[in-house]
């Protein structure tokens, strides 16, 4: 998926996922409010946002590795577009 404002909301919620900070800043606080602002994320918590997407993405991903199944790189970009879905205005 090649969208600029959820390429940077995955990535910083992956940074905030494993408790990491970049450049001192929490990531996810450095989208707030912005995006919502500018009408591009639902004006839900956005821990909450990372929150549900996180949780969607890592269920999504249990089945194929517990049966030892490789993602398509098709099946990968549906993740993203649900994910995305969910959050976007």
């Amino acid at each position: 998926m090649n969208h600029p404002q959820a390429n940077a909301f995955f990535t910083a919620s992956l940074f905030a996922s494993n408790g990491m900070e970049t450049r001192g800043e929490n990531p996810i606080s450095s989208l707030e409010p912005k995006p919502q602002e500018q009408g591009v994320l639902k004006s839900f918590a956005p821990r909450s946002m990372v929150g549900f997407v996180g949780g969607g993405i890592r269920n999504a991903l249990k089945r194929p590795r517990a049966t030892q199944n490789q993602l398509t790189d098709a099946q990968r970009d549906n993740i993203a577009q649900m994910s995305w879905a969910a959050i976007s205005a």
